[in-house]
């Protein structure tokens, strides 16, 4: 309640009668102000713990209800209760009742305030996680502290001791606390063994504290040390498992055991590893090969001492299970094609394929569709090796056009293939889908290989010459390059025109597989950066670009004509908008980057591909991080190349010496490898890296073509399943 302290004063007018040329005038003089009412704010205030503050203001008001300013003076009627400073703020420092009262320009006011503590916190401060004989007092009686929110001590709470059904007595179930804030009293262990749990209450706080009841004789306990492991969480009919399990003995046995670790799945024994024994407190981690399972839910259930022939502590923890969902999946034999196939929306179905070596240069995989219903749609996705657990993560081929009608090819196929039928369904809610029906899925081997393609668009035209160097650096490349990739069609989504770079036109037409324009502008003086080149459009999954820009210095393009360096000049930026360089750190296989300020680290790219290159071109002896990539150089140069020190001639250095041939290595093949292409190495240049180390960091005699500086920093837009763009990144 707000109190107010009010004074009422008079003052006199004085009318003056003046007379002046026969007319008569009154004035009246204004009051002045006078300190009338004064009041506390807020008008309650309460306290739950002590230290607990708040800010009192004092508003003091004239006759006319105008703030009024004056020195107040605050004050309290207990402070042990309640202090107060004199900026009027107000703190708790014990239970009970206090009044405060503001005084100012003769008013005073006044505001009672309660304190009152709240217990907030219960916690113990002995007692808790104790073991004991059962039936037994535990050592160390219970000491439970209960404090507000503050942490000051409560007294004169009620604290109740409850012990669990079998957990034994208590010698006192309800303490009051003290000053200390302190409740006491002893815990007797019930009967049974293993774990026992006493609950207390103080107010509305609880809390449960546990202890563990052992054995008067040594005894065995086997336990789960944590949850088990599975080797996948989405097994097929064809997957085994591999189960985890950590088992520890919490009993004071010593070598309890032998025992048996039994997997079993719906009751029947598919696995059953033997244990020799475990110390008191040893752990052992054990695993179990579960074989396929069939289809559907499944709950397997991991047991220890399965015959109960180790008498132990408690024989009711030594269950462990896992439900899991085993998928569906179909053999696919090659030439056998699989009809009828339907899914409905978000549906997956999962194949299996085996090739073996030399069975055929090129593996088909096409998807048709009798129906071809209007919003039937339906997505292609392949993987060599194991299973991927997601479908975003299938590398090795992803054909996710707007239809049902798919294909994929696998150039030189050998080993197992997964495959997975997607009916697409589109997150955004943009396009209306149905899932598929009555489709055919086809798996197909010959010998004949869809080249992979290059397309060059040439924006700007250079002489014949150099326009050739262009279409003959494709070809290379397109030779390197193997296995087709899906075409991607932008009729529905089109990417708007300078969406990449200025002056880049519209693609709303298929692009098969890499489309590269090409531009001849300045860029510097002579001898400056001749060239930038690299990926903008990513395909989504794989990762593999699908356009990109190369762009030449008009005014270096005479002299590498000239001098017939254009072709080797062209190879090394194309292979940037392929992706070397350019898309390593994208793909997490550049490691310790020099870049922005780490120059000097050591740099490498860590494709198994590139390093089995590496190492039978020489470098199995080269003692720093294979593959070294170039940490020395700056931004457009360094982290983007083959490091110029260590690889000397090789085609993807950031220096070219022309009158010393430039190869283009099994290395860089092999690391476009590692990037998702299909490849062959078999056509790479001869190539064997020079001693270690070697002499230079940088070619210093005859004439450089410097290539530092050459990777293009621009926008990188990566586009869904479906082609459209659904991110920019610069």
């Amino acid at each position: 309640m707000i109190a107010t302290a009010t004074r009422v004063v008079g003052v006199a007018s004085l009318a003056v009668l003046l007379s002046s040329c026969g007319s008569n005038v009154q004035t009246t003089t204004p009051e002045d102000p006078v300190a009338t009412t004064l009041a506390i704010t807020p008008e309650v205030v309460a306290f739950s713990f002590l230290t607990e503050s708040r800010t009192l203001s004092a508003n003091i008001r004239d006759q006319n209800g105008s703030p009024f300013t004056a020195t107040v003076t605050w004050s309290s009627s207990d402070a042990a209760v309640v202090s107060i400073d004199a900026a009027g703020v107000a703190a708790a420092t014990g239970n009970g009742s206090a009044t405060i009262t503001a005084a100012a320009a003769g008013l005073t006011a006044t505001l009672a305030i309660q304190v009152q503590q709240v217990p907030r916190v219960l916690s113990a401060q002995q007692g808790d996680n104790q073991d004991a004989i059962a039936g037994t007092a535990l050592a160390d009686t219970i000491i439970m502290s209960v404090t507000d929110l503050g942490g000051s001590p409560v007294e004169g709470v009620a604290v109740v001791f409850v012990p669990d059904s079998t957990a034994g007595t208590v010698s006192l179930d309800t303490v009051v606390t003290g000053p200390d804030g302190l409740a006491e009293t002893v815990w007797t262990l019930g009967s049974a063994f293993g774990p026992q749990n006493l609950f207390v209450t103080a107010g509305n706080v609880e809390t449960t504290l546990g202890s563990f009841s052992r054995s008067a004789t040594p005894i065995a306990d086997l336990v789960f040390e944590s949850s088990i492991m599975l080797s996948r969480t989405d097994p097929t009919i064809f997957d085994s498992l591999m189960v985890t399990a950590t088992v520890r003995n919490q009993g004071d046995l010593d070598t309890g055991g032998p025992f048996r670790v039994q997997a079993r799945v719906g009751g029947v024994e598919v696995a059953f590893p033997d244990v020799p024994g475990l110390d008191p407190e040893e752990t052992v981690q054990v695993q179990l090969q579960v074989p396929p399972l069939a289809a559907g839910p499944q709950t397997l259930e991991v047991v220890l001492d399965p015959a109960g022939s180790l008498p132990e502590l408690i024989e009711t923890n030594n269950v462990s299970e896992r439900s899991i969902q085993v998928l569906a999946q179909a053999t696919l034999s090659t030439g056998v094609p699989v009809t009828g196939l339907t899914a409905a929306l978000g549906q997956e179905l999962l194949f299996v394929l085996e090739i073996p070596p030399g069975a055929g240069d090129a593996l088909n995989i096409s998807v048709s569709d009798a129906s071809v219903g209007p919003n039937d749609d339906l997505d292609l996705f392949v993987a060599q090796g194991a299973r991927p657990a997601f479908r975003e993560d299938y590398p090795d081929c992803v054909s996710a056009g707007p239809s049902t009608v798919e294909s994929c090819q696998i150039a030189f196929p050998e080993g197992t293939y997964h495959i997975l039928l997607h009916a697409w369904e589109d997150p955004t809610g943009q396009a209306v889908r149905t899932g598929f029906t009555d489709v055919t899925l086809t798996a197909t081997l010959s010998n004949s290989i869809v080249p992979f393609g290059i397309e060059i668009v040439i924006l700007d035209n250079g002489t014949p010459t150099q326009d050739q160097a262009f279409l003959d650096a494709a070809a290379r490349w397109m030779t390197i390059i193997r296995g087709d990739v899906p075409d991607r069609d932008f009729a529905q989504d089109a990417i708007p025109a300078d969406a990449c770079f200025v002056g880049q036109p519209v693609i709303d037409d298929v692009i098969d597989d890499v489309r590269i324009y090409v531009r001849i502008q300045e860029i510097d003086d002579v001898g400056g950066t001749l060239a930038q080149a690299g990926p903008c459009l990513s395909r989504p999954i794989t990762n593999l670009p699908l356009f990109g820009l190369m762009t030449f210095d008009e005014a270096d393009l005479a002299n590498l004509e000239t001098n017939g360096d254009m072709l080797p000049v062209v190879l090394h930026e194309m292979g940037h908008v392929l992706g070397i360089g350019t898309m390593w750190d994208d793909e997490e296989l550049l490691q310790l980057p020099s870049l922005p300020n780490n120059q000097g680290a050591d740099t490498h790219f860590r494709g198994d591909g590139a390093i089995e290159a590496f190492d039978a071109a020489g470098g199995a002896a080269y003692s720093g991080a294979k593959v070294p990539v170039e940490n020395q150089a700056g931004v457009g140069s360094g982290d983007t190349h083959w490091r110029e020190t260590v690889f000397d001639t090789e085609l993807m250095t950031p220096f070219l010496r022309p009158s010393t041939f430039k190869a283009l290595s099994a290395i860089t093949i092999r690391s476009l490898e590692d990037l998702g292409y299909g490849v062959d190495v078999s056509v790479a240049d001869a190539y064997f890296l020079p001693a270690f180390p070697a002499l230079r960091a940088a070619p210093s005699t005859g004439r450089i073509i410097d290539l530092s500086g050459d990777t293009w920093i621009g926008p990188r837009l990566r586009t869904d399943s479906k082609g459209r763009i659904v991110e920019i990144r610069r």
